[in-house]
């Protein structure tokens, strides 16, 4: 019987918990402050450098056209054909993916890009992973990125 009493207890507990932690949560500031965005926050035409993980090194510059409903976005290198890119918004973040595209440095590699970003100021800041299919094993470059919107 005390067993089963303690089984009743401990359910009784974690569903105590988990009411007062959701009312928390949907009562916090935090939650209140931190309205979710759309692609439409992230629509028009955007310089994107993409800057060493340790330093400000800018290892390339992109142009990324973003459109209002999250349809046909691309990012283009300088002098290069536009790639497409696949976006989305979680909360306060833009995630995109791109690739795989042929690099230039080293010549014709396969490349993936994924990057994660937040307005700041205006600005998208944020980090992206660019991995290369290299014939030795693959390759990793991690890096910061940072945009200005193109009037």
């Amino acid at each position: 019987m005390s067993r089963k009493i303690f089984m009743l207890l401990a359910v009784l507990a974690v569903a105590a918990c988990a009411r007062k932690d959701d009312d928390v949560a949907a009562d916090s500031p935090a939650a209140a402050a931190m309205p979710a965005l759309t692609f439409a926050d992230f629509a028009g035409r955007w310089n994107i450098q993409l800057l060493g993980d340790m330093s400000d090194s800018i290892l390339a510059t992109y142009e990324l056209n973003a459109t209002a409903d999250g349809s046909s976005w691309t990012l283009t290198p300088t002098g290069r054909e536009p790639i497409p890119v696949r976006a989305a918004v979680e909360g306060d973040s833009l995630e995109i993916d791109a690739g795989p595209y042929k690099s230039t440095t080293p010549a014709n590699v396969d490349v993936t890009t994924h990057g994660v970003s937040r307005l700041e100021g205006g600005m998208l800041v944020g980090t992206f992973v660019s991995q290369y299919a290299l014939a030795g094993g693959d390759s990793v470059v991690r890096g910061r990125l940072r945009g200005t919107r193109v009037p």
